[in-house]
């Protein structure tokens, strides 16, 4: 990115070893997300419920889900925050 560039997308107008290191790290971040996005390193989960009646029928109720986590790891990625339990309370499931 030229010092023009920066310039005009930061409104900065001395552009000093710590902003450039600041927009390295930004751009840096934007590359990874994109690159995820592209290889399909994208997430998501459904929280499940198994109901077990009386009669011993197990029904599976979907309590909760949401995609669009950005990295395979769900302590990190974002999962584990959304989650109504702690994540070593649930049962992953790989989609392959």
């Amino acid at each position: 990115m030229s010092d023009e560039r920066v310039r005009k997308e930061y409104g900065w107008k001395n552009i000093t070893k710590k902003r450039r290191e600041q927009i390295r790290e930004y751009l840096r971040g934007e590359v990874e997300t994109y690159d995820q996005y592209l290889t399909g390193d994208v997430y998501g989960f459904e929280y499940q419920e198994v109901l077990v009646y009386p009669d011993g029928r197990e029904e599976v109720v979907e309590e909760d889900s949401c995609w669009g986590f950005y990295g395979s790891d769900p302590a990190t990625n974002g999962i584990a925050d959304h989650l109504p339990v702690k994540l070593s309370e649930c049962e992953v499931k790989k989609p392959w």
